[in-house]
């Protein structure tokens, strides 16, 4: 996605929740991202509802970035799934204020 960042346009990729849209999402979460953006790709996540969109969350959970496991953690916690995250807690991928806290 390039150019100017549309939330909109990012719920309608996390309704769709094919792998590519999950990818193209979290690819915009970097060190060098603006607030604003890390904030709306954040609200769009919430919008992943396929099994398709949950198994490529998954994923970032355990391969991705330590940011992009920070907003896959989140993903699962608003979605009330600990298992994942318990999962990746035990491999040492998330710490304990990332796996625990409420």
């Amino acid at each position: 996605m390039k150019g100017r960042i549309d939330a909109q346009q990012l719920v309608r990729m996390a309704r769709q929740g094919a792998a590519a849209d999950v990818d193209e999402m979290m690819d915009l979460l970097t060190q060098d991202s603006e607030l604003r953006v890390i904030k709306a790709v954040d609200m769009a996540l919430g919008f992943i509802e396929s099994e398709a969109g949950r198994l490529r969350m998954l994923h970032y959970l355990f391969y991705g970035s330590v940011m992009q496991r920070n907003y896959a953690v989140n993903y699962f916690r608003r979605r009330e799934e600990q298992r994942p995250i318990l999962e990746a807690w035990e491999h040492g991928l998330v710490d304990d204020i990332q796996a625990f806290s409420r």
